[in-house]
């Protein structure tokens, strides 16, 4: 019933897109993934000529009657002319739309009303439903994934107040030859963001789409550094971290969060390589000098975000379609370490500490960092609880004998922490603020679970870092 009411309110995007594409019907859906005990969320992809463009659509329904419609517009020949690319409508003679200013680092919050709105994300709700939309941005492809953003080409969203309700019109301009446009919606007829909680400003803030995190058809993208290549001002690095979805997954009682951070999940899901884990495309200038690493190398933490996220996304939604995968990655992880690693003994105790990055064609051992291998671990002892199987916890256990043995190394004279271990078993670089301090913190947390009793060298390494950070106005850790 309430997903008949959504359908009642929200013009179907794919309607509004064969109204004003011209565009012929999608394939049948079929079964993303099953949300527990919510039940499936369905997925149509279709691909289809316009003109002198390919769109790409992909579309999830859930459960509640929720829609999810990620889109791409791809040129070719002489490139398109500046067009509407979609519309919606949504019921109510008020409501309100929030944006957040990247320019300006601020919100800006009115009531709905005629008028034009530069590119961005926008949140858009009446007293009869609401929907989180991110207005069309144009990339042109480069070598090793990345992307360069085109501010010129970002589209606008047109509102116009209908007396019963609201219009909403997503624009391009004009496109030119061999460039992709990007842009996404959620719907529903319940309120996506709940604006009285006092965490929903700063959260919504980093889940901008248009700065330095990007949403695109084929995955999740990051500013590029200049330590990356190719590179220019506006380049974009696929990223295996895919930062957004995890937080997103770590959410509570934030309905916009689930719908975009699983579908993410899912898209995220179909990029792991044939070897089992998702590659980073970018080239790095240091990785390349110092270790003979090229394009295409596994990053452990990158990849360990990632399933943390899925390994959250099993455990809060029951998505128990992604056991399996998780299960394989965690194998491929185990391996990994086998290969890549330090030994560390302490006694008759072993312990490793595991490279960071490889590529699968060669390059020489890299460093080990300690945050990559507390989350290492605490991944490990996580899925070893969720799966019960023993192999993960008898890996985690040697990364964390791998810390445990090393751990006099790991304090500098100032208190603070080294930041890596060197292939030559030398110590150095400055630590994070507070980041390896946090999964040093969460890691002591499973070794207690796993061993009954938490690690008094883990607890002289937090013990040495807090104090550290007390001493030099860092409050930012977690409790």
């Amino acid at each position: 019933m309430r997903a008949r009411r959504a359908a009642g309110r929200f013009f179907s995007l794919a309607l509004a897109l064969l109204l004003v594409l011209g565009v012929p019907a999608g394939a049948a859906a079929e079964t993303a993934f099953t949300m527990s005990p919510q039940g499936a969320v369905t997925k149509e992809e279709t691909t289809v000529m316009r003109g002198s463009a390919w769109l790409d659509t992909r579309a999830y329904a859930y459960p509640d009657g929720a829609r999810l419609s990620m889109m791409r517009l791809r040129t070719v020949g002489g490139g398109t002319a500046a067009q509407d690319l979609g519309k919606l409508t949504l019921d109510g003679t008020v409501g309100a739309l929030h944006r957040w200013d990247e320019a300006t680092k601020s919100w800006y919050n009115i009531q709905l009303q005629t008028g034009s709105y530069p590119a961005g994300t926008y949140h858009l709700a009446t007293p009869q439903g609401s929907a989180l939309l991110v207005t069309s941005q144009a990339y042109l492809d480069h070598s090793n994934g990345m992307i360069e953003h085109l501010p010129a080409c970002d589209g606008t969203l047109n509102v116009t107040a209908t007396g019963t309700g609201f219009l909403f019109t997503l624009r391009s301009p004009a496109l030119p030859a061999n460039v992709h446009a990007e842009w996404f919606l959620i719907r529903s007829d319940a309120q996506l963001v709940d604006w009285s909680r006092s965490d929903s400003l700063e959260k919504w803030s980093i889940y901008c789409f248009t700065g330095e995190n990007r949403w695109c058809y084929n995955g999740y993208y990051y500013k590029a550094p200049d330590s990356y290549y190719p590179y220019g001002p506006n380049y974009f690095h696929n990223l295996p971290a895919a930062y957004i979805v995890g937080r997103m997954m770590r959410d509570e009682d934030q309905p916009a969060s689930a719908y975009l951070g699983l579908a993410m999940l899912d898209v995220m899901d179909g990029l792991r390589n044939s070897e089992g884990y998702w590659p980073s495309l970018a080239g790095s200038t240091w990785l390349r000098d110092d270790y003979g690493i090229g394009p295409g190398y596994f990053d452990t933490r990158f990849n360990i975000d990632l399933a943390v996220a899925m390994l959250n996304a099993v455990s809060r939604y029951g998505v128990e379609e992604w056991r399996a995968d998780l299960i394989r990655f965690g194998d491929y992880f185990c391996g990994y370490a086998e290969r890549h690693h330090f030994d560390y003994q302490l006694g008759d105790k072993v312990g490793w500490l595991v490279q960071d990055y490889a590529h699968k064609d060669g390059g020489k051992p890299t460093h080990c960092s300690l945050n990559h291998q507390a989350a290492e671990a605490v991944f490990l002892y996580r899925l070893a609880a969720l799966t019960g199987e023993s192999r993960f916890t008898e890996t985690a256990e040697l990364l964390t004998l791998g810390i445990e043995n090393s751990a006099p190394y790991w304090i500098r004279q100032d208190g603070d922490l080294h930041y890596y271990r060197l292939p030559d078993g030398s110590f150095g670089r400055k630590d994070y603020a507070y980041l390896t301090y946090n999964d040093l913190l969460e890691l002591q947390q499973y070794v207690a679970e796993s061993r009954g009793t938490p690690s008094a060298l883990i607890n002289g390494l937090l013990t040495s870092k807090k104090l550290w950070m007390d001493a030099n106005g860092v409050t930012d850790y977690n409790k």
